[in-house]
């Protein structure tokens, strides 16, 4: 069954057997499969390096087929097939295919013929719709320029009566202007006035306060003074608090001594009676 085409074909599927067969990564056999334009259906499920060799092999040997009848389809689920049962079953798989795509073909025949009757019934009322669109957009440019007219003629009273209105203001202004003028000149003279007394209430200030610093510093000195005799003071207090502290205590002894005196002098007392 292998003809020509396939023959000339037949050399360059060798050299994919071969580089299939030292492939050693799913990555070199994705690429052989871009290479023949097919996917497997289940290469994403297919995680063994080997099993997906096995795979490729199949469909290798499908590719090899559908080349020798000079066609490139492959079912999505060939790759499960197996030896000579498979070819038998791809055959009548391809022929209901073929079928499949004569009918198709017969429809897109009929359907390209329905749609080059729209296409000519769409140019139809494209025409008339666009001289309809054209009549509606003169009536509307007349209408629009009608309307541009008395826009422009209100728009002319407005700018008359903003230019009137304009001349008014500046009139006023000027005079505005002239009163606040004069109203700052007045100010001004108040403003100098009020500087000078200012001033004068400065310098006296600062001649007061001059005065203060004066009397406080001689203030000072004497308040220094008196801290020191009352320091001294506090130093002769504290020395006769000591001295008066001693006289007690001195007293005291003294006292204790005499009670005991008195004690002795009243048992020789007794003890002269009892005599």
């Amino acid at each position: 069954m292998v003809d020509e085409a396939a023959g000339r074909r037949l050399p360059t599927i060798r050299l994919m057997d071969e580089e299939l067969y030292k492939a050693n990564s799913t990555e070199q056999i994705r690429r052989f499969y871009s290479r023949i334009q097919f996917v497997p259906y289940s290469f994403k499920e297919l995680k063994d390096l080997d099993h997906v060799k096995i795979s490729a092999m199949y469909c290798l040997n499908m590719v090899k087929y559908v080349t020798s009848l000079q066609r490139h389809y492959v079912p999505e689920d060939i790759f499960l097939w197996r030896h000579s049962a498979a070819i038998d079953t791809w055959k009548k798989c391809y022929e209901d295919q073929l079928s499949k795509i004569r009918e198709l073909q017969e429809t897109n025949d009929g359907l390209r013929e329905q749609l080059a009757a729209k296409d000519v019934e769409k140019s139809d009322v494209h025409a008339l719709a666009q001289t309809k669109v054209q009549h509606e957009l003169e009536e509307f440019e007349r209408s629009m320029t009608e309307k541009e007219k008395a826009a422009q003629e209100t728009h002319l009273q407005k700018l008359v009566q903003v230019q009137t209105e304009l001349d008014e203001y500046k009139q006023s202004s000027k005079a505005s202007i002239k009163r606040l003028d004069k109203e700052a000149s007045r100010l001004r003279e108040a403003l100098v006035a009020k500087e000078s007394v200012v001033q004068a209430l400065v310098d006296a200030h600062q001649k007061e306060i001059s005065t203060l610093k004066a009397t406080c510093r001689k203030y000072t000195t004497t308040l220094d003074a008196k801290i020191g005799t009352n320091v001294d003071l506090h130093a002769r207090v504290e020395n006769l608090e000591d001295e008066l502290n001693a006289s007690k205590y001195m007293q005291e002894q003294a006292l204790q001594a005499h009670k005991s005196s008195r004690a002795e002098l009243f048992e020789v007392k007794k003890e002269l009676q009892m005599l």
